[in-house]
């Protein structure tokens, strides 16, 4: 089983998805990879070959609720044969480190599903502190 991580752009992603390239993942859909302004990173977690595990990440976002330009993180989420295998973890700690590289600031996450209220605050709260990027949790 050869596992690796990727990143896919928007194009990339719709590609995959349309030719049955990934698993089934929740709040993985067209709609989801097309949505929104700025621009979509999506940081893909692959399995021989098939995507297994998707994190949403929109760079240069403006809203009206906030000042200027900002980055959110609009999901994680890993197909269920392969949950607690440290998989979100890994394409956390990816995405803080594009941020990081790029130097895009701070990122911010406007809710969570009850399972991943269970597991990711306490890991996006540790790779925040590890890779300098404030993260901001507006719920």
């Amino acid at each position: 089983m050869k596992d690796k991580l990727k990143i896919l752009s928007q194009e990339e992603m719709e590609e995959s998805f349309l030719n049955e390239k990934c698993l089934k993942i929740e709040h993985l859909s067209l709609n989801t990879i097309t949505s929104g302004k700025g621009k979509n990173h999506f940081f893909s977690y692959f399995v021989d070959g098939t995507i297994v595990a998707v994190l949403k990440l929109r760079t240069g976002q403006e809203t009206m609720m906030f000042e200027g330009v900002f980055n959110s993180l609009n999901f994680v989420s890993v197909n269920s044969e392969y949950k607690n295998r440290g998989i979100a973890s890994k394409l956390i700690d990816e995405m803080f480190l594009f941020l990081k590289k790029r130097g895009l600031g701070d990122v911010t996450i406007t809710g969570y599903e009850p399972e991943g209220l269970l597991y990711l605050p306490k890991k996006i709260e540790k790779s925040s502190k590890e890779y300098g990027i404030t993260f901001h949790h507006i719920i």
